[in-house]
């Protein structure tokens, strides 16, 4: 079974989503349920876009729908996720919406490498949190 875990940067994106008015961004957290529902490291590890490969560390940058308002996966959200290639730990990075209030068209590298950073120093301090897929 894979273990889903968050860092910091991600659980303040996650509020600023849902704190928008009118419920735009409501739906988000069930798009990410449902993009790692009944899914094993294989399928989450190799069905993606890799943004940057370290050693045995992979970040991927997941291209999500937002069913709530039919769009597709190319006009729905962006999640940034880390993991292992030999590990079933799933980190998730960051998130973003392609559309609406908080729209965002990409993070850059140095972004990217803020939230690895912080994955790290999270990890190292115990700070990461879980993240329920079922």
């Amino acid at each position: 079974m894979i273990k889903i875990w968050t860092i910091s940067t991600f659980r303040k994106s996650i509020e600023e989503l849902l704190k928008v008015k009118r419920g735009v961004y409501a739906g988000v957290e069930d798009e990410i349920k449902k993009s790692f529902s009944n899914k094993g490291h294989q399928e989450i590890l190799n069905t993606r876009e890799m943004v940057l490969l370290q050693d045995d560390m992979v970040v991927i940058k997941l291209r999500m729908p937002d069913s709530r308002h039919h769009l597709s996966r190319s006009d729905g959200y962006r999640l940034l996720y880390l993991t292992y290639q030999n590990s079933p730990k799933v980190v998730l990075l960051d998130i973003y919406p392609k559309n609406g209030p908080k729209q965002l068209l990409n993070l850059t590298t140095s972004e990217i490498t803020a939230r690895v950073l912080t994955y790290i120093e999270e990890n190292l301090t115990g700070n990461l949190q879980s993240f329920e897929v079922d």
